[in-house]
């Protein structure tokens, strides 16, 4: 995982983290807008790892170790 992953992720553990939509991290982060493709690959890869997801609302949020998802 690189730099800019782990940055994530340690913001979105942080106990005061609610979730939030990818715009709204982005401008907590600093990210320039020409970074912002990037950042939300990097969010992309972060889901497919299963270390974050979405919620019903499309806010992201980490991922516990004995997360289920069913219906």
């Amino acid at each position: 995982m690189n730099k800019k992953a782990e940055l994530i992720l340690e913001f979105m553990k942080d106990d005061s983290y609610v979730p939030m939509k990818a715009k709204e991290i982005a401008m907590i982060l600093g990210v320039p807008k020409k970074d912002y493709p990037e950042f939300i690959e990097i969010l992309h890869q972060l889901e497919m790892e299963f270390k974050i997801g979405k919620n019903k609302k499309n806010r992201y949020k980490v991922i516990e170790e004995n997360y289920q998802e069913g219906i």
